[in-house]
């Protein structure tokens, strides 16, 4: 589970910050905010590990 503002590391796009968090269940959508822009996911699908 992963809250607002939660620094987290992405295979592809790196380290991002989580912005917004929608849904509920497995309809989970992260947007999260990278050196390269802003991406939105389902978080059941994307590979995210937290960052200290």
């Amino acid at each position: 589970m992963f809250s607002v503002k939660e620094r987290v590391m992405h295979p592809k796009y790196g380290p991002g910050r989580i912005e917004r968090i929608e849904g509920e269940g497995d309809n989970i959508k992260l947007t999260i905010a990278f050196t390269s822009g802003k991406k939105t996911f389902l978080e059941k699908y994307t590979p995210l590990e937290k960052m200290p």
